[in-house]
């Protein structure tokens, strides 16, 4: 277990309020972590699962290091994501909280000798048709650059803490996840709640753009499964599966299937949006049983999610 035993199960957590983190809260405080969140605004009471709060921006580099020193692990989260993915205004704003910020939690991490989970993110690999491993080449040059580059950086500063300062780090490099949290302007958020209204389903650039999707529940248990389990290094997390958008639209048909629900494919305007390389996923499956659920299964969790009372 990477962050001890017995009575040493203090963590710092980043990012509670997103969708990884605040499923990643549930899971830690289901197995028994005293959980410390680190947020940028102050809460009028503590989410359930959750022991404290620190309330400071990332960017504070005083306060993320005065918080490091009272826990026993870090997972990671937090992430400054643009409203518009592919411009480069943002820019500053994502090194500062994903680079600059990453590196500093990794370096308090390394002082005290105290491990660390780190999110990344999967789509960083350069886009490829065979599925990628953690060894294969990183180049976020065709989407998103602005935000992916900036995720890149910061994995680079844990990764030489690791192999240089021994710092007891996992990277997680994660895939397209969806579901309960996942902004509504995503594709599979916009899907599924038109399929709820019984409305149609428009796929752009011939449905042809493919993604490793991975559901968001999935993803924050291997962030708990990892710090309990995982020897430091890099994990591929997603579903090993390449899936179209086309495929996706019926999936999200196929768990409407009381509704009417029709899908127009439109032609490309141009040059369609280049994909995201599909994930090799052995790795974190040896290493503590990594074993995400089919998107059917996902789809059908999200259908009953938001169709909560």
């Amino acid at each position: 277990m990477l962050c001890g035993s017995g009575n040493s199960r203090r963590v710092l957590l980043t990012g509670s309020s997103g969708a990884i983190g605040r499923q990643a809260l549930a899971t830690l405080a289901a197995r028994g972590f005293d959980v410390t969140i680190m947020s940028r605004q102050a809460l009028a009471e503590l989410p359930a699962g959750a022991t404290a709060q620190i309330t400071a921006d990332l960017r504070d580099f005083g306060t993320v290091r005065k918080a490091v020193g009272e826990v026993d692990a870090v997972c990671h989260c937090a992430a400054f994501i643009p409203a518009n993915m592919e411009t480069v205004s943002a820019a500053e704003d994502c090194l500062k909280v994903n680079a600059l910020a990453t590196m500093e939690i990794a370096a308090a991490a390394a002082e005290r000798g105290i491990c660390m989970v780190h999110c990344s993110s999967a789509q960083i690999y350069c886009i490829s048709d065979r599925p990628a491993n953690e060894e294969a080449c990183t180049y976020p040059a065709d989407r998103a650059t602005a935000y992916l580059a900036s995720k890149l950086c910061g994995e680079l500063y844990v990764e030489n803490l690791r192999r240089r300062h021994s710092l007891r780090s996992v990277v997680l490099r994660i895939g397209s996840c969806y579901g309960p949290g996942l902004p509504a302007r995503s594709v599979v958020s916009f899907f599924m709640n038109r399929a709820r209204n019984g409305e149609s389903l428009t796929v752009l650039d011939g449905g042809v753009p493919s993604y490793d999707l991975v559901y968001v529940n999935d993803a924050a248990a291997a962030v708990v499964d990892a710090l309990e389990h995982a020897q430091p290094g890099i994990y591929n997390i997603g579903s090993g599966i390449g899936t179209t958008v086309l495929q996706l639209a019926e999936g999200v048909r196929s768990v409407f299937s009381d509704r009417d629900i029709a899908i127009e494919v439109k032609a490309p305007a141009g040059t369609a949006a280049p994909s995201f390389t599909t994930l090799d996923i052995s790795k974190a499956r040896s290493a503590w049983g990594f074993s995400p659920r089919s998107l059917c299964d996902g789809l059908r969790a999200f259908r009953d999610h938001l169709e909560l009372p």
